[in-house]
């Protein structure tokens, strides 16, 4: 079920320990258990974004998940995402302050959108969602409803169209890889929100940007925007939503991904982050929470541990092949 965290060239995801900047136990079955720590009775789950996009609606989905499999009682906490970074980093060990990010974190960090190394001042508790596909959305009134009359549009008016983005994040990762693989120049503006990308874009603010599938559509059939392609780990299309293209389906040899975490600060002991990951574990196969990340064009997930951050360790190596690609990397 699992899709690989892949980015052009289908970067394949493989669990490997060595060389990783954040340590794992030595191996799952020395793990401890999640008997061995006590969860609190509250916790606050930090989320960089507003109400109502992706990491938002994951982050409730698995809260909503935990509080009835952990009997914790969470609190969802939208914040900008400088503030709920640091959140994060100044909340105490003993797990009542978590924190919600996709592997985008890795761009930030790379770009140097962020001061810090996520691997050293975070710790991964759980990977438990594949972001699935995106939509690109244009406005409505549009002189293109494809990708090839986009890149074509584009290359006889370079630097005009506009593209929403988050400096240092992974919406300019989408644009800055769209670009390269079209052979196209386009304008970045500032607009990292997904509410803020759709008001934007059916407003006619904006020429292009990324978003989840479920509003894209709502938009699309609302008669506010159109949705030009879409775009994931998969050059497939996706088949959720048959009537659109993939932007690799239309020729152009762009995929990208990702998947989302849970963490929290540095120091948290490995028993207590065990107990946590275990208590999701069954979330697979929660109806409310399969529905609502299918909804997105994604998928539930769950790794223990030691995966998990092998997995986000790996995907350091692999952003960073891309960021280099398109020019972002600072950090080395």
């Amino acid at each position: 079920m699992k899709k690989a965290l892949a980015f052009a060239m289908a970067i394949a995801m493989v669990v490997a320990l060595a060389g990783c900047g954040q340590k794992a136990p030595a191996a799952n079955s020395a793990a401890p258990s999640a008997a061995a720590a006590t969860l609190p009775k509250t916790a606050s789950v930090y989320v960089g974004a507003k109400a109502g996009g992706v990491s938002d609606l994951m982050a409730r989905a698995m809260t909503t998940y935990l509080q009835s499999s952990a009997k914790v009682n969470f609190a969802v906490v939208n914040q900008d995402a400088a503030t709920a970074n640091q959140s994060v980093l100044a909340a105490a060990k003993d797990g009542t302050g978590l924190f919600v990010n996709h592997s985008g974190i890795i761009v930030n960090y790379l770009s140097g959108a962020i001061d810090f190394d996520p691997r050293e001042k975070l710790t991964v508790i759980c990977e438990f969602g594949d972001l699935g596909d995106q939509a690109l959305i244009v406005p409505k009134n549009a002189p293109y409803s494809d990708m090839k009359g986009f890149v074509e549009y584009c290359k006889a008016h370079p630097n005009e169209v506009s593209a929403a983005i988050q400096t240092g994040g992974m919406s300019q990762l989408v644009m800055g890889l769209v670009s390269k693989e079209c052979g196209i120049q386009l304008k970045y503006v500032e607009c990292a929100s997904e509410a803020d990308k759709l008001t934007n874009v059916s407003g006619g603010f904006i020429g292009i940007a990324n978003c989840s599938l479920s509003n894209a559509k709502q938009y699309e059939d609302s008669g506010m925007l159109k949705v030009i392609a879409t775009v994931g780990s998969s050059p497939n299309d996706n088949p959720s939503y048959p009537k659109w293209k993939s932007v690799a389906n239309q020729g152009y040899k762009v995929t990208i991904n990702g998947s989302m975490f849970l963490f929290g600060p540095a120091g948290m002991s490995d028993s207590l982050c065990n107990a946590i990951n275990t208590a999701l574990k069954n979330m697979v196969n929660d109806e409310n929470a399969k529905k609502t990340l299918s909804g997105l064009g994604g998928s539930v997930q769950w790794y223990d541990l030691a995966t998990s951050r092998a997995h986000f360790n790996k995907a350091v190596d692999d952003f960073k092949a891309i960021a280099d690609s398109v020019g972002m990397t600072k950090k080395k």
